[in-house]
Order: C-alpha cells, then sequence, then structure tokens
C-alpha cells in the first residue's frame, strides 16, 4: 500500500481561506478590511518617517497611520479625544453604509433593466408592422424577402417572437440578412402558444401575422396552437386601439392536409392555411409538363423583380375588365378579385368591376399600380 500523502501547509492554507471566502458576506467585507489594514498602516507609517517635518514619534507615527486609514475608508481620521473620534468614525461609517447601500440598489436595477431588454420581454409599439411567430429555417429568407418589399417605405417594422434567446436571434439576422434597408427587425423571446407572449409583439396592430412552421413531428399541432393563442390575444382587453380590426391577414403552412380543417377553425376567417405537400405536388406536376416554369415562379414571387400585387382602383368602378387592361403603363393586368375575395384570373373582357373589386396586376412595387395619366380615351 502507498503512503497517505499529506496536504502541505499552503494546501491547508489555501483550503482554509476557500472556506473562509465562501462564507456570507460579513467574511468578505472582513478579509477586505483586513488587505487594506495591513497596506495603509504601514504606509502611513512611513509617509510620517519619509517626511522631514515631522517628528518620527510614536504619536505622530499613529496619527499619520490613523489619518491614513481613515481616508482609505472614509472615515476622515478625526483627532481628538476618544468620544469625539468614536462618534465621528460612528457618523461616517453609517454614511459609508448608507452611501454604499445606495450605489448597490442603483447597479442592481440597472443591471436588472439590462438584462430584461436583452432578454426581450418588453412590449412592441409598432404599427402596421409584421409579426413572425416562431422560428424554423424559414425565417431568415422570409425576413430577407420582407426587407426587398419595404424598400420602398420611408418606416417599416418586423417583430420576431420566438421561444429562443433574443441575442442569438439578432446575431443570426444581422449575419445573414446584413442589409434590411428602412425595415427594423425587432426580436422578441416568448413562446408562440402563450396568448401573454404573443401580446408582446403587438399582433393587434400588425399588417399581417406569419406563423411559422417549427421543426418536427408535431409541427402541425403546433401552429394550430399557436392560432389558438393568437385568437385569445388579440381578444384580450387593450390589444385592439380604437380603429384597429386586429391583423388584416394571418399566414401559415402545414405538412399535412389532415391538419387543414383544424387550423382554419383555429385561425378563423382572416387566416390562409397553406400545405406543403399539396403545393409541393402542383409545382412538381406542372414543371415536369413545362420545363423552364419554376424560373417563371421564382421572378413572380421573390421580390428582386415583377411581383403580383393587388390594387383597389375607384376610377375603374363601372369599367370593364377590358378597359381596365389598358389603364395602366407600368403594370400588367392578369385578372380580377371581387369584394368577396372571389378571384379571377384574366375574366372575358366585358366583366363590369364593382365597388371595392381589386385588380391583380404585375408590377415593379406595390406603389407602381397606378393608373396611366389618360386611362380612359375620350
Amino acid at each position: 500500500m502507498g503512503r497517505t500523502r499529506h496536504p502541505s501547509p499552503r494546501q491547508r492554507l489555501g483550503y482554509w481561506f476557500d472556506n473562509t471566502m465562501a462564507r456570507s458576506t460579513p467574511a468578505l467585507i472582513g478579509w477586505l478590511s483586513a488587505l487594506c489594514t495591513a497596506v495603509v498602516v504601514p504606509a502611513g507609517v512611513l509617509l510620517v518617517w519619509a517626511d522631514p517635518h515631522t517628528p518620527t514619534t510614536p504619536r505622530n507615527l499613529l496619527l499619520g497611520a490613523w489619518k491614513n486609514l481613515g481616508t482609505v475608508f472614509k472615515l476622515g481620521g478625526p483627532v481628538g479625544t476618544p468620544v469625539f473620534v468614536l462618534l465621528s468614525v460612528l457618523v461616517a461609517a453609517v454614511g459609508v453604509f448608507f452611501a454604499s447601500t445606495l450605489v448597490g440598489l442603483i447597479t442592481t436595477g440597472v443591471n436588472q433593466k439590462i438584462m430584461d431588454l436583452r432578454k426581450g420581454r418588453s412590449v412592441v409599439l409598432e404599427d402596421g408592422h409584421t409579426v413572425l411567430l416562431g422560428w424554423s429555417e424559414q425565417a431568415l429568407p422570409i425576413i430577407s424577402e420582407l426587407a426587398q418589399a419595404n424598400a420602398n417605405l420611408r418606416r417599416a417594422a418586423v417583430a420576431v417572437l420566438a421561444d429562443r434567446d433574443k441575442t442569438e436571434m439578432e446575431d443570426e439576422i444581422r449575419a445573414l440578412v446584413p442589409r434590411s434597408g428602412p425595415t427594423r427587425v425587432v426580436c422578441r423571446t416568448g413562446r408562440p402558444d402563450d396568448p401573454a407572449d404573443v401580446a408582446l409583439v403587438g399582433a393587434g396592430t400588425a399588417r399581417s401575422v406569419i406563423v411559422l412552421t417549427p421543426e418536427g413531428p408535431t409541427a402541425d399541432a403546433q401552429i394550430v396552437r399557436t392560432l389558438l393563442a393568437l385568437d385569445r390575444s388579440l381578444a384580450r382587453p387593450g390589444q385592439r386601439p380604437p380603429g384597429h380590426r386586429g391583423p388584416g391577414h394571418v399566414v401559415t403552412a402545414l405538412r399535412d392536409t389532415a391538419h387543414l380543417t383544424a387550423a382554419r377553425l383555429a385561425g378563423g376567417p382572416r387566416t390562409c392555411v397553406l400545405c406543403f405537400d399539396e403545393i409541393m405536388a402542383r409545382l412538381i406536376v406542372q414543371t415536369c409538363r413545362q420545363p423552364g416554369l419554376p424560373l417563371v415562379h421564382l421572378e413572380l414571387l421573390d421580390y428582386a423583380g415583377d411581383e403580383f400585387y393587388f390594387a383597389v382602383e375607384p376610377r375603374l368602378t363601372g369599367r370593364t375588365y377590358g378597359e381596365a387592361l389598358l389603364a395602366y403603363d407600368t403594370s400588367a393586368v392578369a385578372g380580377l378579385r371581387r369584394k368577396d375575395g372571389t378571384l379571377l384570373l384574366n375574366p372575358p373582357s366585358g366583366t363590369v368591376l364593382g365597388a371595392g373589386d381589386a385588380v391583380v396586376a404585375v408590377s415593379r412595387d406595390d406603389d407602381t399600380v397606378v393608373l396611366a395619366p389618360a386611362p380612359f380615351p375620350v
């Protein structure tokens, strides 16, 4: 058997010091005071000894050490009768205690506020913005497309709510979407299926809400819960200011058509529920029959070129679709959307537009879907 190795005096001293430091705050204050005393008292004695104008008597040495000690501990180093010195030290100690406590409270409050801001728990005060609920591989491409779509605006905002760290989301967005133009991206940490957390991103004043499709086998169930949370959040008092009817549009996409009915019931009439499998199947069939069609889809669906836009033009009320085709110089009209939501692509030229009907046009941007200076020749 090997011999037992006994700890050295240095190890024992270090162990004792560690145990002392691990105790309560008074132990830390005691060590700090002892360290300061060990440095200040000899320094005060040396200062008196080095001063040629002060006699190096024991009394002067003690007074010099006391004054330096009082200066370090903010006690003033008073000199006089014992009662006077004791009361002066007591008053100074109380002042130091209250000043230190006040500084500590202020520091704690500021640090707590900074931590709360970094956690992303403050309410987003935006109007007409876009809300993204959840986080997935779709988040960054969607934010990039929204930034391009808002390039012609003076001010725009995108609010993201996800169960992730706010700083991590902001770092990823800055790394992959470095140029967002006038679009500000605001991230908040929270659960998209919690109505209280959904209220943080101001869904009641948003222009539109996008519920991202999460990863995993329970993605569709998570979307349904998020839609229910959104509906409950909008029903809370104060979520819809006067004049606001909530988000104009809610969009999401499922992975399984079996959950379409549940998602549409949870989202209500304002929600557009898509299905990945159904859309991809149609695109694949069309592409195999017409090679090159994906390039057309890409051109029309991204914001790098021309896209589809809906525009309601009161001056077209009572006019025919044939007249609407020739009424635009910077856009190409491709169809109509009735006031009730019915979509008509390339209807007969004699189709009459009613009040509230919108034209479906391919244009550079939403602000370029405007009538020509003289749309209807006399």
